[in-house]
């Protein structure tokens, strides 16, 4: 294959690049793949790079090379460092970063001390893999997407393609192809450059997203690869009498669609443990049912399969989805490649409900933020498009507390309580209370955070376990009255909340944000007060989020209602300092009592009342009533396994 390939093979005499500034340039960047009959392909890359700076010296990594383990092995041809007089060094191969892993791999490569002015030449070949198991399935041509851009800028980037049959392909952002015949060979040719080099900010686009890339495929359409795909998982999901009679008496029979998708799901939540496979075919073809069921453990491909042979035996239709996770970024509409796809779930099209079989603790309906949003090709004859797999509204990840304080004596005040959680938040919960022993330490440790001295009397944590409708914490504790002198003076969201944080941790950004999961919390502070005033709401609303705050006085107590949510999916560049204002003002009013003339019956032995006050509404902030509204490298761009 090396004869063939356009290599440079005086990487010494490349002409200088026009990118000034860079410590790094990748002067050349080659991608020579030629395809057998069998659909199995092999590929010799060629990477050049000039080193212009000390710091580019010190920052090259040896761990910018990888290949994918499920597919390829990696041979280093050539590598060489050239210093300015023409001395050359050898590039020695160091092995993968992680020899235990499988699927992607990054290639750990040994530099000499480089300095400005060197120029490093690097040529590796990747040979297939499994080739009998290949060759026996008749799996094909995967596919594959090629991005342009990379860790560094770079000068040229070659992609060429040989085959001896045509090769379907999409160019996005690319020049198209140059084609030719050659000795009973089909050759496309696609070229370009230069391009600036992509690092993608967290939560921002990826590659496919921002990079000119070509996408390659044995099938013109999606609708070619959900025929062919459903004929592999057709003869992998065929089911023997015994094992479908088996399957039909793991779970009473149910009276609905929804009651029997349930009954499934809970009998396998419970025993199929995740276990990554992405060795040879097996990175893009499940395992037969039975054996992922008699196994108790598969990926994700192992257990969409499973439950939707399983559903089809009790008479639910079902399918298995290809899912290209959100993180991944966008695809085209156009070459349709088995390398789009890293993850598999369950589409159930009567009841229009995802399933993932690798969220066991989440429910019938619920989904990992990292679905949701995501591009999914449904596997069933005739599907000839990507749809979205839904992104669930905020009330359906809502986290609802409840705290009352009563008083318990002269020196402590009796707390008690109720926390209810849906979706990711319950999810969340019921991982971190999946222990009963740890339970109420864990309970304790969390509450001493806002009370020093709390002491926990009892509680109750149901739901923990996921055939349990809701995650839900009962409790009741003493508080210290030192720790509590005046209850009207709790912070409004009663616990420490740093939302702006968590979505706008960076000062300002160049990349448009995407937030993975919508979600709402409503907390509750009820508490004795000798004199209180029922105040209008306060309230903050945005296209991205909204905060309401109230406070109500009943019968010698004050209540502190608080709601906020998070709404956005994607906040612009433009909007990212808006949002971070936004989130950071949230913090600051959820973190602060409300300002409100209100004392407690503690406070009421030392002090005489005083008149009430209205209470002060910041500019810009309404009080009238009403309603208001993660593997994808940074640089590369790794063709995803279903994993």
């Amino acid at each position: 294959m090396r004869p063939a390939a356009p290599y440079l093979r005086a990487a010494a005499a490349l002409p200088a690049t026009a990118f000034s500034r860079a410590g790094v340039v990748e002067l050349y960047h080659l991608r020579y793949e030629q395809v057998e009959r069998d659909g199995l392909s092999r590929v010799l890359v060629q990477r050049v790079f000039a080193i212009r700076t000390a710091f580019g010296a010190q920052s090259f990594g040896p761990d910018d090379f990888w290949y994918d383990a499920s597919r390829w092995s990696f041979h280093l041809v050539h590598g060489a460092v050239i210093s300015p007089r023409g001395r050359r060094v050898a590039v020695t191969d160091g092995g993968d970063a992680n020899p235990d892993a499988e699927g992607e791999h990054d290639r750990i490569l040994h530099f000499p001390a480089l300095r400005p002015g060197d120029r490093i030449n690097i040529i590796y070949a990747l040979t297939p893999v499994a080739s009998a198991a290949w060759r026996r399935s008749g799996f094909g041509y995967i596919g594959d997407l090629f991005a342009f851009r990379g860790n560094y800028p770079v000068q040229r980037v070659r992609y060429v393609l040989r085959s001896p049959r045509p090769i379907a392909a999409t160019a996005v952002r690319v020049a198209a192809a140059s084609q030719r015949r050659s000795g009973g060979q089909f050759i496309s040719d696609w070229s370009g450059g230069p391009y600036r080099p992509f690092w993608r900010e967290a939560g921002g686009p990826s590659i496919t997203d921002a990079s000119p890339y070509v996408q390659t495929g044995a099938f013109l359409h999606w609708k070619g690869l959900a025929g062919w795909y459903n004929q592999k998982l057709a003869a992998q999901a065929r089911l023997s009498p015994a094992f479908r009679s088996r399957l039909l008496h793991l779970v009473p029979r149910q009276p609905t669609p929804l009651a029997t998708v349930q009954a499934v799901w809970a009998y396998l939540a419970r025993r199929l443990d995740y276990w990554g496979d992405e060795s040879g075919l097996h990175a893009f073809l499940p395992s037969p049912p039975g054996a992922v069921l008699a196994l108790g453990r598969g990926d994700c491909k192992d257990g969409a399969l499973l439950m939707t042979a399983w559903l089809r035996a009790e008479g639910v239709p079902a399918d298995l989805a290809l899912i290209r996770t959100w993180s991944m970024g966008a695809v085209a509409n156009g070459a349709a490649t088995m390398a789009a796809f890293d993850h598999a779930i369950v589409y159930v099209p009567g009841l229009r409900l995802w399933l993932d079989t690798t969220a066991p603790r989440l429910h019938v309906g619920e989904l990992p933020a990292t679905d949701q949003g995501a591009l999914a090709l449904i596997v069933r004859p005739g599907e000839s498009r990507l749809v979205s797999v839904p992104i669930l509204p905020a009330r359906a990840n809502r986290l609802v507390q409840s705290f009352r304080l009563t008083p318990a004596g002269p020196t402590l005040w009796r707390l008690t309580g109720r926390i209810t959680a849906d979706g990711m938040r319950a999810n969340r919960l019921r991982a971190q209370y999946a222990n009963p022993a740890a339970r109420r330490a864990l309970f304790a440790s969390w509450l001493r955070r806002r009370f020093p001295g709390v002491r926990l009397a009892s509680l109750r944590v149901s739901g923990a376990a996921w055939a349990d409708a809701r995650a839900q914490i009962v409790f009741t504790a003493a508080v210290p009255r030192a720790d509590l002198p005046n209850p009207a003076a709790i912070p409004t969201a009663v616990f420490p909340r740093h939302f702006a944080q968590r979505l706008a941790a960076d000062r300002q950004r160049r990349q448009s944000l995407r937030i993975p999961t919508r979600w709402s919390l409503a907390t509750r502070w009820s508490a004795p007060v000798s004199h209180c005033q029922t105040a209008p709401p306060v309230r903050l609303t945005a296209p991205y989020g909204r905060l309401e705050i109230r406070r109500l006085c009943t019968a010698g107590r004050l209540h502190i209602l608080l709601n906020v949510a998070q709404t956005g999916e994607t906040i612009s560049a433009g909007q990212y300092a808006a949002f971070r204002a936004f989130w950071r003002n949230a913090d600051a009013r959820m973190n602060q009592p409300l300002p409100a003339p209100a004392r407690s019956v503690l406070a009421a032995a030392h002090a005489q009342p005083a008149p009430a006050a209205a209470p002060a509404v910041p500019a810009g902030v309404s009080s009238r009533p009403g309603r208001a509204r993660s593997a994808m490298d940074p640089a590369g761009l790794h063709p995803a396994r279903l994993h």
